[in-house]
């Protein structure tokens, strides 16, 4: 069963094992705090789970906004570096500016699905499968 999710993650079936386990083990340990608080301050006992879902909750959109922060960046820096690169070069040699624009996003929407989450590059698909269909013989 784990070889049918590998295509899913770019390192593998591991990787969503992995997660997984993260996610459980930073459940179980906030729930645990959240006991020994409970315990403490003689909150109610469905507080300690309620707790530490809320809290680890917190803590995988914070990371997801952090996931999603740095592909921005990149992509970011690598439309300024492309752009850069394209005006730095002698005018002689270059391509007309609207294929070499082409050109570079083309190359900065492959960097980003090679580091982007497999959600993200699930969605897309149709426009991966179009540009592949549009540069290809029938």
């Amino acid at each position: 069963m784990i070889s049918s999710l590998e295509p899913l993650a770019p390192a593998g079936a591991v990787t969503l094992l992995g997660y997984g386990l993260f996610v459980g083990v930073k459940l179980l340990g906030y729930c645990a705090f959240a006991w020994i608080v409970q315990r403490w301050l003689g909150a109610p006992r469905w507080a300690t789970f309620v707790v530490g879902l809320a809290r680890t909750l917190v803590g995988m959109a914070a990371g997801w906004a952090v996931v999603m922060a740095i592909i921005t960046i990149l992509v970011v820096l690598l439309l300024v570096v492309g752009g850069v690169a394209l005006f730095t070069r002698d005018r002689a040699e270059a391509p007309t500016p609207v294929v070499e624009r082409a050109r570079l996003l083309s190359m900065v929407e492959a960097d980003v699905l090679q580091i982007a989450p497999p959600a993200f590059v699930l969605g897309q698909m149709p426009s991966v499968l179009n540009n592949v269909r549009r540069h290809l013989r029938p």
